[in-house]
């Protein structure tokens, strides 16, 4: 019984480990791919009004799609998050708790940021023109994040959290130090109010940074931790 019970523990963890290393994989390659899809990434102006939001999404069914993955990429974020309390627990606990606390509020913002502002734009898409525009003065609102709308300004926490987080890895030294910069700047870049192109610049030093710490958890089974580990970065 007891050695099934440490079996069982074991195969636990495993699965914690080599998915969190899968998470932090799939994470950057998913971000990067909705930049990817976005269209007009060059264009540098903020949509002011409902008539230009719908101008912006009408008939763009890749710009969905882009959103629909970022609405997904919410939960794989939450998991990082959850995963970097545990790392920074030992070394650095109070930078660790801020950030994570930030970066997970931020992740719950997103999902309801992605689900009324894009899901529910999709299902406006199914619309005819004249009555999509009779929405117009609805999608003013929303744009201006009227009335509960109005928590969605904690989105910024989220790119914030993980510049704490950053931070953290930096002073530690949990990781090579150009990996944390990468965080640390990717990070702040998408604190940018929705400029697409900086958007994906920010999402490719995000995987430059993310992506060699998800080789580095596949490549080491538990019960190996990054807090106990004598690696250090340069």
């Amino acid at each position: 019984m007891k050695k099934s019970k440490e079996s069982r523990g074991i195969s636990i963890k495993l699965v914690e480990h080599y998915g969190t290393g899968a998470v932090f994989m799939l994470f950057p390659l998913c971000f990067v791919a909705a930049q990817l899809m976005h269209p007009n990434m060059l264009h540098m102006s903020l949509i002011s009004n409902g008539r230009e939001w719908i101008a912006h999404f009408r008939g763009q069914s890749l710009l969905h799609a882009a959103h629909a993955l970022e609405f997904l990429c919410a939960p794989l974020l939450i998991i990082m998050s959850l995963h970097y309390k545990r790392v920074l627990r030992g070394s650095a606990p109070r930078l660790g708790f801020i950030g994570v606390a930030m970066s997970f509020t931020g992740a719950l913002m997103l999902l309801a940021n992605k689900s009324v502002l894009c899901l529910t734009i999709s299902a406006f898409e199914t619309l005819p023109d004249d009555a999509l525009m009779g929405l117009a003065p609805g999608l003013d609102v929303m744009l201006r994040r009227e009335g509960w709308m109005a928590l969605l300004w904690l989105l910024p926490l989220l790119p914030l959290g993980f510049t704490v987080i950053g931070v953290a890895l930096f002073k530690t030294r949990l990781v090579p130090r150009r990996q944390s910069i990468l965080l640390i700047i990717g990070s702040l870049m998408l604190a940018n109010p929705e400029i697409e192109l900086v958007n994906f610049i920010a999402s490719v030093l995000l995987a430059l940074g993310l992506i060699p710490y998800a080789v580095r958890l596949l490549r080491t089974g538990p019960p190996v931790d990054v807090t106990d580990s004598t690696e250090h970065g340069k």
